[in-house]
């Protein structure tokens, strides 16, 4: 940061500036310490800063700024309604509606706005006219023209009575008309100084203004006579008596008409035109009139009885005012507080009236301490460098009027010498890179591809994601349930395998068929009791296999209910229920099937002992009906038993 800079908790201004209250972190020039400086302002008197100082003295306060005034080396407030003073009972000018009188802001007169003292107005409060002797009396129908009422900051020339900014009734000689009063006339006689009586299309005449400047017109187009220290031209316009008046054009210098006077005092002219001069009112002829008329290099001599003439300035001296006070130094000196001429420093082009250096010559660069010193690589940082007739900042060797090389870490872009944003990627910061620049380029910070946190040489070429975010071909991924296995999810500082979701310590959630184990993901067989296993849509507890969204074994010492891993000594109601429900479908099916064997055994005994005994005669075809009878009631007795 420059010498005479400052930043946010880093000032470092020199004697007689100040740092803006308003600075940012970036460093910004210091100010010049002076009456209108900051409020907030501490100006910097030999490394000591002082309040609402606008001039140092030493290590002292000698001046100080705006409504401020200096008591025994501090400056102080000044008194109640006081806008500026000399002093804390000193007043030099008061608030609005106050007036000075002996050091003290007092205020106006009830019905004055502003004013001079308790017995002159300047301007009046609404509804109010401002009267000769400059007081402030009610407006009122007995008025007289051309006085102005004040309705409500809009002063309305012959108006009575106001209603906010409007008129409402007019004095008289005066109609009204969309809240304004227009004065009627029959003759111009009966107008005011610079208006004439103009037949309006409503029935009346009204008094007009002349055109600018004219005192005396025929209508608002032609003027007779004009206005002080105005001339009638050729359009029979008013122009102002200047110097740019055309020789022979005549002034009115109130009631006289002066033939080339520019300058009117009271009815006598002050100034001609060209190279004349006033005698006894008049413009006569001579070589000089002022030192404009001696061109550079000469003066005007003024003499009371003779004509004026011109002659040279001193051999140092570009222009003068006489022979011995001085305008404008020649080239290699400056103008200094005594009107005279002094050689400046060395190498100095340009330098003030205390011969401190403001320019130097081509080449060099003004120091911190208004000296000037050779361009080259041990200038400061921001120093500018004179080249020709352009001043270029970080320059070190100069072709003309452009700049040929830089100061160490800037480069030339076009015809400036620009800095480079970064040696290396630690310049930069996180997420970014920093693109070494061309010859004529400066050295640039680029933002690595989206999601990601480090990359090498190439904004493209990742090496480390941003949290919640998986490598892949140095490519930034986000991490979900369907990314490959193995794939390493960036947590924090830590990347972590197959997991999805990132907690402020680590993994929260890995990817199907596994869990999280110590912030870490570990296969569902290798977990504890306690801990997770993810089974797709769900996170199933002490679960240790899966099967689609539910578990399909669970850890020892858990049972698996419904999908669920259970602790049955912890909540033996569920499993109990569960275990009832099982015994009674086991018990049920159980006593059918037993009851099915039983009869079909004794069906087949029964058969068997009548075929046997031949009771009665039996046929072969009797032979295979039992059989069939035998086999259908077998088929039955298996299809109750197993009906799938």
């Amino acid at each position: 940061m420059g010498a005479n800079s400052c930043a946010y908790e880093n000032t470092r201004c020199l004697t007689g500036y100040y740092c803006s209250p308003y600075v940012g972190p970036y460093p910004e020039d210091c100010l010049p310490c002076g009456y209108d400086m900051s409020i907030y302002g501490q100006c910097q008197c030999e490394k000591v800063y002082i309040p609402h100082c606008a001039k140092c003295d030493g290590k002292k306060c000698a001046a100080c700024s705006r409504q401020f005034s200096l008591i025994n080396g501090r400056c102080i407030e000044c008194s109640s309604n006081c806008k500026g003073c000399q002093s804390e009972k000193v007043c030099d000018f008061c608030e609005h509606g106050y007036f000075l009188e002996d050091n003290i802001c007092k205020q106006c007169p009830e019905r004055c706005e502003q004013c001079s003292s308790s017995s002159t107005c300047q301007t009046c409060k609404s509804g109010y006219v401002l009267v000769p002797g400059n007081w402030c009396v009610p407006c009122s129908q007995d008025m007289t023209k051309p006085l102005a009422c004040n309705c409500d900051n809009h002063l309305i020339e012959g108006c009575a009575t106001c209603k906010d900014t409007t008129c409402v009734l007019c004095t008289h000689g005066y109609i009204l008309i969309n809240g304004e009063c227009s004065s009627y006339c029959l003759s111009s006689s009966e107008c005011s100084q610079g208006q004439f009586c103009a037949t309006q299309s409503l029935g009346y005449n009204k008094c007009l203004s002349c055109i600018d400047n004219c005192d005396k017109c025929e209508d608002n187009k032609v003027c007779i006579q004009c206005q002080h220290s105005s001339y009638v031209n050729k359009d029979r316009q008013c122009t102002p008596c200047d110097k740019n008046m055309i020789e022979g054009q005549k002034c009115q210098c109130q009631e006289n008409k002066i033939e080339n006077c520019i300058q009117c005092e009271g009815n006598q002219c002050l100034n001609c035109i060209g190279g004349q001069k006033p005698l006894k009112g008049q413009c006569t002829q001579q070589e000089c009139n002022n030192n404009e008329f001696c061109g550079i290099g000469k003066f005007c001599v003024k003499h009371d009885r003779e004509l004026n003439k011109c002659e040279n300035c001193i051999s140092t001296c570009s222009e003068c005012t006489s022979m011995h006070e001085c305008t404008k130094c020649i080239e290699g000196y400056f103008l200094n507080s005594q009107k005279a001429c002094t050689r400046n420093p060395d190498h100095c082009d340009k330098a003030d009236h205390s011969g401190q250096c403001s320019q130097c010559e081509d080449t060099y660069y003004l120091t911190d301490f208004n000296t000037c010193h050779y361009c080259s690589g041990s200038m400061s940082i921001n120093q500018k460098c004179q080249c020709g007739t352009q001043l270029l900042e970080n320059c070190i060797k100069c072709a003309g009027n452009s700049c040929k090389t830089c100061q160490i870490n800037f480069k030339l872009v076009g015809k400036t010498c620009q800095k480079d944003e970064c040696q290396d990627d630690s310049n930069c910061g996180s997420g970014k890179i920093c693109i070494q620049g061309s010859d004529n380029m400066i050295n640039t910070c680029q933002n690595c591809e989206q999601n990601c946190s480090q990359c090498n040489q190439t904004p493209d070429n990742c090496t480390q994601c941003n949290v919640g975010y998986y490598l892949n071909n140095k490519q930034c991924y986000k991490c979900n349930s369907d990314q490959p296995k193995d794939q390493q999810c960036q947590c924090r500082d830590t990347p972590t395998k197959n997991c999805i979701e990132c907690g402020a310590d680590g993994c929260d959630m890995c990817i199907q068929s596994m869990g999280v184990q110590n912030k870490k993901c570990v296969d569902c067989q290798d977990l504890n009791l306690g801990e997770s296993c993810n089974c797709g849509s769900t996170l199933i507890k002490n679960c240790i296999k899966c099967n689609k969204n539910s578990c399909d074994t669970c850890i020892d010492g858990m049972e698996n209910i419904n999908g669920q891993c259970i602790n049955c000594e912890e909540d033996p109601k569920l499993c109990s229920n569960n275990r009832s429900s099982s015994t009674m479908v086991i018990s049920v099916s159980i006593g059918v099937v037993a009851a099915i064997i039983i009869i079909v055994v004794a069906i087949v005994i029964i058969l068997n002992r009548a075929y046997r005994n031949k009771k009665y005669s039996v046929n072969d075809s009797n032979h295979k009906l039992f059989k069939k009878a035998k086999t259908q009631v077998l088929k039955t007795a298996c299809d109750n038993l197993c009906p799938e």
